[in-house]
């Protein structure tokens, strides 16, 4: 087996490996790529000898077209006339063959590509243009493939095109025709699947042959041409760059609900709180110690003259916070306010 993988290996094993696999979203864009056509130019008069579409076409009056083959834009690729290199053979790689190539490039659409199944659409453009002058100068041929589409499924596949096709009669008008049909099959069977190291793909080579007689008439008969064998049409190489399609389903239906969970572990118990004594006092006293209804500053102590408790006091109404080691303001205090020389007695209500 060479380096590339045969693609009817890969897409056997890929066939198998398809039902171990999820399923495929969808087929990867092709966001550049070209489709090669390579020919040979041979035409060897005789039945059984080598002869090809481009030999003919491009060879010399009376028993040949005594045309030329040119490349239609964007596609290129030389243009091959009767002064071009005729060879004997119509295998592209044996000595003595005449080869030539046209490149179509992808459009702008390019299409899709699926690398695990091989099937996919590439479109492209350009064209590929046949013609030679009217007897008795020539066959008067005016044949032209234009904007190729390529439908890839394995190992198989077919040509879609457009232009001009060749009239029943040698030298009549030439006949338009649209790609609603298959201008050729395409056998892929033989050809190789080439990574390349910037991620593109190589498909070659793919055998055409016939599918109607649109584009070359009723003289060419469905299948591979004049004489039938070997192809007489060349071959092609389809090279593709893709990126995957992110393609997301509908939204699934929502799930049950869940199992309850265990139930947490229990926590450490907390600290122990502590006892708070409210130490603010309040006490309206039968007689106000000081005339006035001014607010002042007042410290309380007890017999002893020991300091007991801080606040105010306004008229009849005194306000402290107890000393911490005092819980209760004994029931005969003296209150000193602040700035006066001396304190006075007052008798705190039970």
């Amino acid at each position: 087996m060479s380096r590339s993988t045969r693609l009817a290996a890969a897409t056997g094993t890929l066939a198998l490996s398809a039902a171990l696999i999820p399923s495929i979203a969808s087929a990867d864009s092709v966001t550049s790529g070209k489709l090669d056509w390579t020919q040979t130019n041979v035409y060897v008069s005789g039945a059984g000898n080598p002869r090809t579409w481009l030999g003919y076409s491009t060879g010399l009056w009376p028993t040949n077209a005594n045309g030329s083959a040119a490349p239609v834009a964007p596609a290129t690729g030389p243009v091959v006339d009767t002064n071009s290199p005729r060879g004997t053979t119509p295998d592209p790689t044996a000595a003595g063959a005449a080869v030539f190539t046209w490149s179509f490039p992808a459009d702008a659409a390019a299409g899709t590509y699926d690398p695990y199944t091989g099937k996919g659409t590439v479109n492209l453009d350009g064209g590929l243009s046949y013609t030679a002058p009217q007897p008795p100068a020539g066959h008067g041929i005016d044949v032209s493939i234009n904007d190729p589409k390529i439908v890839l499924d394995g190992l198989r596949g077919q040509l879609f095109a457009n232009g001009n096709g060749s009239s029943a009669a040698l030298g009549g008008p030439a006949i338009p025709y649209d790609n609603s049909a298959a201008v050729y099959n395409l056998d892929l069977s033989g050809a190789t699947v080439t990574l390349k190291a910037d991620g593109s793909r190589v498909i070659g080579p793919i055998v055409p042959s016939l599918a109607g007689q649109q584009v070359f008439g009723t003289s060419y008969p469905v299948g591979a041409g004049p004489d039938r064998t070997p192809n007489t049409f060349g071959s092609f190489s389809l090279t593709l760059s893709t990126k995957p399609d992110e393609v997301r389903g509908p939204a699934g239906a929502t799930g049950a609900t869940g199992a309850t969970g265990a139930t947490g572990a229990t926590g450490a118990a907390g600290r122990n709180g502590t006892t708070t004594t409210i130490r603010s006092v309040v006490a309206i006293l039968a007689k106000a110690p000081y005339k006035g209804t001014t607010t002042r500053k007042v410290t309380v102590y007890d017999s002893k003259a020991k300091k007991i408790a801080s606040g105010t006091i306004k008229g009849r109404t005194l306000k402290v916070t107890l000393a911490s080691t005092v819980t209760v303001l004994p029931s005969t205090v003296r209150v000193k306010a602040t700035g006066a020389k001396s304190s006075t007695t007052v008798k705190i209500p039970s």
